[in-house]
């Protein structure tokens, strides 16, 4: 059975599909939600890192990359936050900023108007689109998969508030105190279980009040169950699968993952055992890097990396390069993982961007 899940008592959701973790979510009480808007100082420049040292709150710092910044030379900025904090990792925060409604992602700084690649029906992709260019924004519009059979007028009202809250928001750019949060991200619950619809047969959440929350969606009621008895650390299958996401290495049908988070960028080594079946280096090299793509994949998921990711791979053929790109945008995909493909460097390592 494929199923999400909405655990209150440990703060996670997931998906399961064919008995493996697709989608998940760690919900951080404590922290500043990943996706607040905040006023933030500029403190200085890590040219090492090629980036800024921010000040989002009274006693945290957050990094700022170069390439992040689009605004003017100034110390007082809006920034949104990307990821949080973990272990010794500093958080990180962009200018690029964006609402998310239920149907709508509101672009600040983007232009165009896009639609979710799961939506396939293409007389809806053009509706929707034509939708968009109606409203004539000065932002970048993305159309969620939960807009496909949505109403056009919620559409619209939704627009009409997130177009709303950016003209309040950017308007707090000089005012004190700094730091400051300008805008509180409510978790998005419904997402993850929205983005697999297709494939899910049900949806067990052991809270009412997101239950009800969750209901209000009418492409996800008749899969809903509330179970206030269910318990996430009883599924065996799925502890061991978060368990892996603490390690740096991972072992992978005899291939070896070592996964290397740093500041600006994170690094991922790909080793193999000695060859035991009698097959040349290179037929080997294709085996192996083939068979961990999805582990890379699953990892970036679990661990919500972002940024600049080099994946160095045991060294192939030419051909058997383009099929290994190929490869692996089909499992970076299949995740639901944003990122932009950049190519092999000089030394042979492959480049990808990962995004918010």
């Amino acid at each position: 059975m494929n199923y999400g899940f909405l655990d209150k008592y440990a703060d996670i959701s997931g998906i399961i599909i064919d008995g493996e973790i697709k989608s998940y979510i760690k919900y951080d009480k404590e922290k500043i939600p990943v996706g607040s808007i905040i006023r933030a100082r500029i403190n200085k420049k890590l040219d090492w890192i090629d980036s800024y040292e921010v000040q989002i709150s009274q006693d945290q710092t957050a990094i700022l990359p170069y390439k992040d910044k689009i605004t003017e030379e100034k110390n007082q900025i809006l920034v949104m936050l990307t990821k949080n904090a973990l272990d010794n990792k500093s958080a990180r925060v962009t200018e690029k900023l964006c609402l998310k409604g239920e149907f709508i992602i509101l672009d600040f700084y983007g232009k165009g108007v896009f639609v979710s690649r799961k939506i396939k029906d293409n007389e809806i992709v053009k509706e929707l689109k034509f939708l968009g260019k109606s409203f004539d924004s000065d932002s970048a519009l993305i159309f969620r998969t939960s807009s496909e059979f949505a109403d056009i007028q919620d559409i619209e009202k939704e627009y009409s508030s997130l177009a709303l809250k950016k003209e309040i928001i950017l308007n707090e750019i000089n005012f004190l105190p700094t730091p400051k949060i300008i805008y509180w991200q409510k978790p998005d619950y419904a997402k993850p279980f929205l983005n697999y619809i297709d494939e899910l047969d049900e949806i067990i959440v052991n809270s009412k009040r997101v239950f009800e929350d969750l209901n209000s969606h009418k492409i996800l009621k008749d899969i809903l169950v509330y179970d206030q008895d269910y318990r996430s650390e009883d599924d065996r299958k799925l502890q061991f699968q978060l368990g892996n996401m603490l390690t740096r290495k991972l072992m992978v049908h005899g291939a070896e993952i070592v996964i290397d988070e740093l500041e600006a960028l994170t690094f991922i080594d790909i080793n193999s055992s000695s060859n035991k079946n009698g097959m040349n280096k290179i037929t080997n090299a294709k085996i192996v890097n083939n068979i961990v793509l999805n582990e890379i994949a699953k990892q970036i998921m679990l661990r919500n990396i972002r940024g600049i990711v080099f994946i160095d791979f045991i060294r192939m053929g030419k051909k058997d390069g383009l099929d290994l790109i190929s490869n692996i945008k089909k499992e970076l995909d299949s995740f639901g993982i944003r990122y932009r493909y950049i190519g092999f460097t000089k030394s042979g390592i492959m480049e990808i961007i990962l995004k918010v």
